[in-house]
């Protein structure tokens, strides 16, 4: 039905195929960031009426300091969008598609965590630390190793690891 809302639909196709996530977090995820970015700006809109700047309505507010998640949300959107086409509900093209359209009206996103990046003298510092903490006999926790995940490449990671091995022989 192309009178049918976004939100409706949307409701009814993630109901359709929950099966295709493996568990009910990301089952929940999608409901919440549709919940959350989507459906303030076009939840009650008809499939028929979304537009290119609805969309872009929807990811601007993040697309710069939230790119993965806006990311997602675009991905989101596009898929239910994709689906509403396929099933007649409305006509193409997608307005969430990236490919030859999204990509000329949006910077492109730029994945960055959601943590700052381990520097070079943090990592030396870190290293010195965790090299005393392993020789005085203290086991490696698991915050000290996600504490690892911010450097800034394999190399970095290498360096990091050889201090502590040589410090701790």
């Amino acid at each position: 039905n192309i009178n049918q809302s976004f939100k409706d639909y949307s409701l009814e196709w993630i109901e359709i195929n929950k099966g295709l996530w493996s568990n009910t977090k990301h089952y929940r995820q999608w409901i919440s960031t549709l919940e959350s970015y989507v459906y303030p700006r076009i939840g009650n809109k008809t499939l028929g009426d979304i537009g290119t700047d609805d969309v872009i309505s929807i990811l601007k507010p993040n697309w710069s300091t939230k790119t993965e998640s806006a990311s997602r949300i675009r991905e989101r959107v596009e898929r239910i969008l994709s689906a509403a086409i396929a099933k007649g509900c409305r006509e193409g093209p997608n307005s969430a598609n990236w490919n030859r359209h999204l990509e000329f009206l949006l910077p492109s996103p730029s994945y960055r965590p959601n943590h700052e990046y381990l520097s070079t003298s943090g990592a030396i510092s870190f290293s010195v630390s965790l090299g005393a903490s392993l020789k005085s006999g203290k086991r490696l926790s698991e915050s000290a190793l996600e504490s690892l995940a911010p450097a800034k490449n394999a190399f970095m990671l290498g360096a990091v690891l050889a201090t502590v091995t040589e410090l701790t022989l």
